[in-house]
């Protein structure tokens, strides 16, 4: 953000705001909180809401194009293929239990989520965090055979459901 945002730039945008009233400080807080270290560069800046990309296109842009080598939003498309047949198990199903402890010792998967409508985690209010987990418990529950499982509320967890999850 620190390299993009000129006094031009922020005297451009910082009286906008998105239609769900997050603003240009908002979105770069993050950065001027923490602005990193000159060896670690850091982006800086957070979209509240899909809207953010749009109001605050003119700093937002180059962000992501330098962040992501090259990227222009504007001009190209992400490819997306959700084909899953694509996806080969068979090294999964090979090494499944057969890591190298020396190596892996644990694993995590990361997931992000945008649920058109709702603000993004750092603009979201009470209301829209409740309405998140909703939305996401049922998408959870149409899931059925190897893919079915139990969600685990975090504000009605028992003590022996986090032990046993940790």
């Amino acid at each position: 953000m620190a390299s993009h945002l000129t006094p031009a730039i922020y005297a451009k945008l910082c009286d906008k705001v998105t239609p769900n009233g997050y603003s240009l400080d908002q979105a770069i807080q993050t950065g001027v909180d923490n602005p990193g270290h000159p060896f670690i560069k850091t982006v800086g800046m957070v979209a509240g809401d899909e809207e953010t990309y749009e109001v605050f296109a003119d700093l937002l842009d180059p962000i992501i194009k330098e962040r992501h080598n090259g990227y222009d939003c504007r001009t190209m498309t992400h490819p997306t293929d959700l084909d899953s047949s694509k996806v080969s198990w068979n090294c999964l199903e090979h090494m499944q239990g057969n890591f190298d402890e020396r190596y892996v010792l644990s694993s995590r998967v990361r997931t992000g989520r945008s649920i058109r409508g709702l603000s993004l985690p750092p603009a979201c209010t009470r209301a829209e965090r409740r309405e998140v987990e909703r939305v996401v418990v049922d998408a959870l529950a149409g899931l059925s055979a190897d893919l079915a499982g139990k969600y685990y509320s975090l504000t009605q967890m028992t003590e022996k459901e986090q032990q046993q999850l940790i």
